[in-house]
């Protein structure tokens, strides 16, 4: 993998005023899918101005339920193809990670590289690389409300931790250096 910044500068949304929160993940037991049903059925009951757009495989049908229950505020599409990942990102405002483990989620990486910042839940893979209150937030424990107040704050200070998760992007892949351990690797002296 060659991580690789995509400027952002030019993209607009339709409508500045609606957050939304972006969920690619196959869902299944260690996603915590239960975590995610209560943060999304929370924020679709009390917030107007939060929406979600979710990637990936459903489980017990929770992902299907709803969309169904709360049909603009919820879009899930069960998969999209690899040029459409930039669109997705583009949609969305933050990255939400339920995982109880993620071993090296580069979905975090990618997050950064579109100055997206990442809340999520204190899985080994995201410690690694949410550094609290700057690029996004790690949450101390599993539990909806601790999410909640997490997700809040970073949509309420957007602007910040957005160029902050850009800047953690910039910082950890310089393409000099990249290109410099390519070289390495391919070039024989």
């Amino acid at each position: 993998i060659i991580p690789d910044y995509v400027y952002r500068k030019n993209i607009k949304k339709k409508n500045k005023k609606i957050k939304t929160i972006g969920i690619i993940s196959n869902l299944r037991p260690v996603k915590n899918p239960e975590l995610q049903k209560s943060i999304i059925t929370f924020y679709c009951k009390n917030r107007k101005n939060v929406n979600f757009n979710i990637i990936g495989r459903d489980y017990k049908n929770i992902y299907k339920g709803l969309s169904a229950k709360f049909k603009k505020k919820v879009v899930w599409k069960k998969f999209i193809k690899n040029e459409k990942i930039f669109s997705f990102n583009k949609s969305i405002d933050l990255l939400l990670i339920t995982s109880f483990f993620e071993s090296s989620p580069n979905i975090i990486t990618e997050a950064f590289s579109n100055n997206l910042p990442v809340v999520s839940t204190p899985n080994i893979g995201s410690k690694n690389l949410i550094k609290n209150n700057h690029n996004g937030f790690l949450s101390n424990n599993f539990e909806t409300s601790k999410m909640i107040n997490a997700l809040d704050h970073v949509l309420k200070h957007q602007k910040k931790f957005s160029k902050n998760a850009k800047n953690s992007f910039m910082k950890k892949y310089k393409h000099q250096k990249n290109l410099k351990k390519i070289k390495s690797y391919f070039i024989v002296k």
